[in-house]
């Protein structure tokens, strides 16, 4: 009889402490699921389609590697690319004084895609979709894109944000336009495998013409991202390329995904700007485009 009640007693208290364990282990999975979110925010870029083969090389410099695709004449233009990236990130910070953790650029080849380039800050990493080792001829000499100028387009993304993804592509208009004559100082035509005068065609020159083009000639989609790089090229003419940095360093951004990224308010940058400058019509500049 003692046996059974004792037995029945040790039975109650593994049943109490498994009961225990279960809640325990349930709160943990919730905090789990939770600390995994700012993981999946990552996971964004789109892997549909063919899938890039495996075991792809990298080359690197102290601030930039590059993955890419082992095909027969991609590595020249990978150390071409990883060349760009490393003078643009140095030129970013002489410039505008700012950088940037290291950053990783991949590149693919996807037949089934069409050929893009695209930015996820959030983790400093940088994409690029060719349908072939063809998509690489630059644009003036009758290819799809200005790769010089778009690669420092979206190092400028991760460079600076804000929450405006409109002011966003302005600032990278810009900057990178910037950026560009300067690289072109550095490296000259040879920079891509097929030289060209990557500043004429992709550079300030371009910019200026755009952000002075009569009204009704800028398509709509990208009249918000012109007038951004307008409000923005005005100041620097004016202030200094510094002075964006400096108002940045006046404002707390918002951390981001699992790497903290830092995104700003562009409410509280336009009014950062027109403090350190002290030059309250720049609240106008941006109140007259739509920002």
């Amino acid at each position: 009889m003692n046996k059974i009640f004792y037995l029945t007693i040790i039975l109650s208290l593994i049943s109490l402490i498994l009961g225990a364990a279960c809640v325990y282990l349930y709160f943990v999975n919730l905090q789990l699921q939770s600390a995994l979110e700012p993981v999946r925010d990552l996971l964004i870029f789109d892997y549909s389609g063919l899938k890039p083969e495996p075991k792809n090389p990298s080359i690197m410099t102290p601030q930039v590697m590059i993955t890419y695709p082992n095909r027969l004449g991609m590595r020249e233009y990978a150390k071409a690319i990883l060349k760009i990236a490393s003078t643009a990130m140095s030129e970013y910070h002489e410039v505008f004084w700012m950088s940037s953790p290291n950053i990783h650029i991949f590149i693919y080849i996807n037949p089934e895609k069409k050929t893009t380039l695209s930015a996820t800050p959030l983790n400093y990493r940088i994409y690029l979709y060719l349908r072939s080792i063809d998509d690489f001829k630059p644009k003036s000499l009758g290819g799809c894109c200005y790769h010089v100028y778009g690669f420092i387009h979206e190092i400028a993304h991760i460079m600076f944000s804000t929450n405006n993804p409109n002011f966003n592509e302005g600032w990278a208009f810009y900057a990178a336009s910037v950026i560009v004559d300067r690289v072109y100082r550095i490296l000259g035509d040879d920079a891509w495998p097929q030289p060209y005068n990557y500043s004429k065609t992709e550079g300030l020159e371009r910019l200026i013409k755009a952000i002075n083009a009569p009204e009704g000639a800028t398509p709509v989609e990208m009249r918000y991202v012109v007038a951004a790089a307008k409000i923005l090229y005005t100041i620097g003419q004016k202030y200094g390329t510094l002075i964006f940095k400096e108002a940045l360093n006046r404002i707390k951004p918002t951390p981001t995904g699992i790497y903290g990224y830092p995104i700003y308010d562009l409410e509280e940058f336009k009014t950062s700007l027109a403090e350190v400058t002290r030059d309250p019509s720049i609240l106008d500049l941006f109140k007259e485009s739509g920002f």
